[in-house]
């Protein structure tokens, strides 16, 4: 993959890691071994192996795998992969097409293959698909049980989107947090202009006072950094503050050459304000997120009768509720005819009030018809 990551299905490589794997969790066996997202081996910077190929190694890896059943090590296997269930995706793994590559072992493979895992939610819908096409159900047809993941965040028309309505922040903050940010950003623009006056002409100093513009330069793209939270707090975190904390080490240097109390004062000024700064960004990306996803939960609650069945007539249903429901009622509904291995949605949550939600709403709560979860999926997708 790169440098610093690599990415194998061999079966030398799987033996290995069972094995790692099972003296880590002090275990004799595992009741499941997921071969985890093979498209990955097509995205080697070496381009050294071709989706044609990535199919042949499944099926090798599949083989290798029949073995460690017949060794006691792993009780099946299955195969996890992001983009199994949309087949618009350029590293789309077809899980048609890894059984039919596997067919020379068929026999094996389906005594032993039990499960698939895909990313599926209101915006990622493709695994329901049209009739027979989704992965659900090629899914049940080959009575593999789902996994769906990803319910309470889609990605989406290019972002990144949490699918709930708590993000430590209301609406009605907004006034408030635009007048710190504008605070903020005035003190920041002050210290900016003072720069200037507390180091000498010498041109090291001047190109390392031309740094200092991020007021400038933040307040320029607001507007647009409001508009995806993903993509606000990685440019923030990851881009902005690193850099400015690379600048500030140096100017703290040069501060410390010259004995310079009140630069090393202005170093640490300007590094409050920063994350001030930052930080009110942030929370008006936050009330922007929960605006949007507000406005969809009451849409989606006024069209489904279920859901307005679990509307307490308080603070509505919470859209990680509406979310977590129409992922589990969807694999309801494609089970509910023929022969289904069943499924389950992987939350992957830890803070408490989510937890809360989900198991005390979804996991006994009712489900959606077929009708009202084409609806959701429908509506969800065009808002």
């Amino acid at each position: 993959m790169s440098d610093r990551v690599a990415h194998s299905l061999a079966p030398e490589y799987l033996e290995r890691e069972i094995g790692a794997s099972l003296a880590r969790l002090g275990l004799e066996t595992v009741d499941v071994f997921m071969l985890n997202n093979p498209e990955r081996l097509a995205a080697g910077r070496d381009k050294k192996y071709g989706m044609s190929q990535v199919y042949d190694i499944v099926a090798k890896a599949c083989l290798h795998l029949g073995k460690e059943v017949q060794r006691g090590r792993i009780q099946a296997y299955g195969i996890c992969s992001h983009s199994a269930a949309n087949p618009a995706a350029p590293d789309h793994f077809s899980l048609s097409r890894a059984l039919q590559a596997s067919e020379p072992m068929s026999a094996e493979v389906s005594k032993n293959l039990v499960a698939v895992e895909y990313p599926f939610n209101m915006f990622e819908k493709e695994a329901y698909g049209h009739e027979e096409e989704g992965i659900m159900h090629i899914a049940k047809e080959h009575s593999l049980f789902s996994f769906t993941q990803r319910p309470l965040y889609a990605i989406a028309n290019g972002q990144v989107r949490p699918l709930t309505t708590r993000f430590g922040v209301e609406v009605e903050d907004e006034p408030r947090i635009s007048d710190e940010l504008t605070k903020s950003f005035e003190e920041m623009a002050q210290l900016e202009a003072d720069i200037g006056e507390k180091l000498s002409s010498d041109p090291n100093d001047n190109a390392l006072i031309a740094k200092f513009v991020w007021a400038q330069v933040l307040a320029e793209n607001i507007a647009q950094l409001s508009q995806n939270l993903f993509a606000a707090r990685h440019y923030l975190e990851r881009q902005v503050v690193p850099a400015v904390e690379a600048d500030l080490a140096a100017l703290q240097g040069r501060a410390n050459e010259l004995g310079d109390e009140e630069m090393l004062e202005w170093v640490a000024r300007y590094r409050q304000s920063v994350h001030a700064v930052t930080a009110h960004i942030l929370d008006i990306c936050k009330i922007s997120t929960l605006r949007s996803n507000l406005t969809l939960s009451k849409f989606l609650t006024a069209l489904t009768p279920t859901l307005r069945s679990l509307d307490d007539g308080t603070s509505g249903v919470p859209l990680s509720v509406t979310a977590a429901t129409v992922a589990a009622s969807t694999l309801d509904v494609v089970g509910r005819t023929g022969q289904s291995a069943g499924g389950c949605v992987l939350v992957g949550m830890r803070r408490e009030d989510y937890v809360k939600e989900i198991v005390g709403t979804v996991g006994m709560g009712p489900r959606l018809d077929k009708e009202e979860v084409e609806t959701v999926l429908l509506c969800a997708s065009a808002e």
